[in-house]
Parts: C-alpha cells; structure tokens; sequence
C-alpha cells in the first residue's frame, strides 16, 4: 500500500522510502549540529531523540502491521507519516493520552465529532473507528491534511461517517445535536472562537457542545491559557475543568520489554510543560 508523503508536494510513496527519506534528512541534521558550536545541549538532545524516534517508528510501525499498537485508537491502521506532530506517540497509543478518559467518557452520548487542527486526521479517524456511526469533520487550513485525512479514511473504510472542511463554519453547519470541539490551532484560538460563537448564535439544530481546547504560548512565550479561559466565558462557556500533562502517561506498554531510556524517547512529543487542554462546555438555552 502506498501513502501521501508531504516534502514540498504531495508525492505517492512507499512507507518504507519515506522512512528513508527521513532517516537521511535526521542524520544530516544530526551531523550539522554535531559541529555548530552554537548548538544549546538541549537543541541537541531534541535531535538525538527524534533520530532515535525514528529508528524505532519503522520497527514498530511494522511489527505492529501498520496499526496503532496500543492505547485509545489501538487496531487503527495508520500511515507512516504525521503532519506538524511527531508519529512514534500516536503509534504507540500515548500521544496526548490525558484526554483518552474524557474522550472514551463522552464519546457514545455524542452526535458528531469537529477536530480543528486535524492535520493527517488521528482524531478524526480515531473516532470514527470506535463507532462508526458518528459524524466526524477534520478542519484544517492546510491542504495537504485533506490529502492525507483522506487516505487514512480510505485505509480503515471509513468514507461514510468522516468529512474534511477548510475553515470551521462549514463544518459546524451540517451538523446537529450535542457535539465535541476539540481545537489544536496554534496561536489561532481566539479566532477560532468567535467562529464558533457566531455559528453558535445562528445554527439552532445544535444543542449542547463540549469544547477540548489545546492552550499555547503567547508572543511573549508565556502560556495563553489565562487569557483563552477569560474568551471562553465571554463567549459563553462554562468551565469544567483544566487538564494538565502527565509524564507518566507518555510510557507504554507495547514497548516495555525496552530500556528505560528507550522508552522515555518513544513517549516524547512536545518541549513545554504548560501546554494543557481546557474542557468546556456550551448548551442552548442555558447559555444564551
């Protein structure tokens, strides 16, 4: 089988040339900062991480027959390939497992599903894949999600229950009745929000929301989850609760048998330990 391979254009690749591709454009960074003076020890250590990342994506990407190995979405087939996040998590099962819970919890009381920021489409799909039944919409600004969202659908015979819109709108408008939001746009949020607020005042055939919006830094490379949760009730959403990151939830078990060392590197996604996710929620009539 063949999938969509991003470098610059949209190309139809083998997964196992695109494993190469990577290892040979990882080892070529590897081998400049090797020799940057400049380069911070943790810059480096980044580096190391992703190349010892990507060794271990193609031996498990294959052991485990082109399947998430564990975790919330285990038995997905999955493409050798993430867009803007790191493959080796999403796997394993571990990647942003914090929200596993809630998204198990309210998954069987939804009617359909939005994931802004879907990018190849994890969750989309993920979703989907539980129950086959409900409605899920991945949007994203970047066309090469659509590409491959669409060939991730195609792998686990999905095509009738997911969809992919370029901005929110569009989405939120064919649906109808209680939903989940869940948000990932980088900088973005408050756009978003007043998006989803106008849709909101107008589309009545929607009547309750859960919102899971993923925080960022700031211009000021602070946390913007302050000022996110001050929009939020303006907008009209009550707060549930704040979910923090937990290091522990990054090991798995489908890699127990590795060396410790090993087995942090494979739950390692992201840099900073304040990103959270804020969950919310929005119902018709209570919050007008």
């Amino acid at each position: 089988m063949s999938y969509w391979f991003l470098d610059g254009q949209a190309q139809l690749l083998p997964a196992e040339l695109i494993f190469e591709r990577s290892h040979l454009r990882l080892d070529g960074l590897l081998n400049s900062a090797r020799f940057d003076p400049d380069c911070d020890p943790e810059g480096l250590l980044a580096l190391a991480a992703a190349a010892c990342q990507l060794k271990m994506e193609e031996q498990i990407y294959n052991k485990s027959d082109r399947k998430i190995a564990a975790g919330l979405f285990k038995g997905l087939h999955y493409l050798p390939f993430a867009l803007h996040s790191l493959l080796l998590p999403k796997l394993l099962g571990t990647y942003e497992a914090e929200l596993a819970p809630l998204l198990q919890y309210l998954l069987p009381q939804l009617d359909f599903f939005i994931d802004v920021g879907c990018a190849e489409g994890y969750y989309v799909a993920g979703m989907a894949f539980l129950r086959q039944q409900l409605r899920c919409i991945g949007v994203d600004i970047d066309p090469r999600a659509k590409l491959l969202l669409e060939q991730l659908v195609r792998s686990n015979a999905l095509e009738d229950t997911v969809a992919f819109a370029s901005t929110l709108r569009p989405a939120l408008l064919n649906c109808a009745g209680r939903g989940l939001v869940l948000v990932d746009v980088d900088g973005a949020e408050h756009q978003i929000l007043q998006e989803l607020k106008a849709v909101l005042q107008e589309h009545e055939s929607i009547t309750s929301l859960d919102l899971l919006l993923e925080t960022d830094r700031a211009a000021d490379g602070l946390s913007n989850e302050s000022a996110l949760l001050l929009l939020l009730q303006d907008i009209g959403f009550q707060l549930k609760t704040v979910i923090r990151q937990d290091p522990a939830l990054r090991f798995s078990a489908a890699v127990a048998h590795f060396p410790f060392l090993a087995q942090a590197v494979c739950g390692w996604e992201r840099d900073y330990p304040e990103q959270a996710w804020i969950h919310s929620t929005w119902s018709r009539g209570f919050n007008e």
